[in-house]
């Protein structure tokens, strides 16, 4: 019975690490063309990292006006809420929600292979 909860342990592990969207880096234009339609999280060159969410900022010319949230190095949790502005020469990196096929197509696959390895596993354990 461990070799079966271990295995399925080992499954969701390897599935943490697939997934259709993740965080993906972007250049200041770049960003300045999605910002407003997209959770967006930044960090300063102070090292805080903040969590805008959509509709919770706007995007002026030279600044990120808005509510978020200032997130822990541990995992992306929460700390405290920000309120107000952040000049946006102040910001080192700006990273968005992406969606990626690839990660989407290499996940349901792992999925499924993992699946079928699993179900033969326990039905090759009856014999």
């Amino acid at each position: 019975m461990k070799k079966y909860t271990v295995k399925i342990l080992i499954t969701c592990l390897l599935l943490q690490f697939t997934g259709c969207y993740s965080m993906q880096e972007l250049q200041k234009d770049e960003f300045f063309e999605r910002a407003g339609n997209e959770n967006v999280q930044i960090k300063t060159n102070s090292g805080e990292k903040i969590l805008f969410l959509i509709n919770s900022y706007i995007v002026r010319t030279d600044s990120i006006v808005g509510k978020g949230a200032i997130i822990s190095n541990y995992e992306g949790v929460p700390d405290k809420e920000f309120e107000g502005s952040i000049a946006v020469d102040q910001v080192e990196s700006f990273q968005m929600e992406d969606f990626s096929i690839i990660h989407t197509i290499g996940g349901v696959m792992l999925l499924g292979y993992l699946g079928t390895a699993l179900v033969l596993g326990i039905l090759s354990g009856f014999h």
